[in-house]
């Protein structure tokens, strides 16, 4: 569910043609905590393109608020990585 949350704030932030020689898309990774927030948003893997990157990132932050945890979840956060999806269709 994070994944298609994320492709599609990705595909408002990037645009599904842009990019279209990337090689590798960013690796972003991020703190979610119970209420459904995420932070420490950063890209953990580059796609070697600095706009594509904050694209992701960007996509992250504009896809939060998450649904939160469900009830009786102990955890109070949990550490994600993401492999941002192709734009490509």
């Amino acid at each position: 569910m994070l994944r298609r949350l994320i492709r599609r704030r990705m595909q408002q932030e990037a645009g599904a043609g842009r990019h279209k020689d990337i090689r590798q898309m960013p690796g972003i990774g991020f703190r979610l905590y119970a209420n459904g927030e995420a932070q420490l948003i950063e890209v953990e893997r580059s796609s070697g393109d600095l706009d594509l990157d904050q694209a992701a990132v960007l996509a992250v932050v504009n896809a939060h608020p998450f649904p939160p945890f469900p009830p009786g979840t102990r955890d109070t956060h949990i550490d994600v990585h993401v492999e941002i999806p192709s734009l490509a269709r």
